[in-house]
């Protein structure tokens, strides 16, 4: 699922995880180091990291979630 290098997800990540085992998202952009949108999503209870499908559904309503709240949060700034 990780790797060490340039990207941190290798293939395509899965479609899906259930809301309640999310803990934290990370979405790391493109970049000189990447050059893809990573989404990976930390789960409760320890029970590790999985690496989310950019082009899924739930990934982008993910995204687009923290894209908002990001720039809500700098309008109040």
């Amino acid at each position: 699922m990780f790797k060490g290098g340039r990207c941190l997800c290798i293939g395509p990540g899965v479609k899906a995880v259930r809301v309640a085992d999310i803990e934290k998202v990370s979405i790391i952009y493109q970049s000189n180091n990447c050059d893809k949108i990573e989404v990976i999503i930390t789960l409760k209870a320890n029970k590790g990291q999985r690496c989310l499908n950019p082009r899924s559904k739930q990934a982008n309503v993910i995204i687009k979630k923290v894209e908002r709240r990001n720039f809500l949060k700098y309008q109040n700034v």
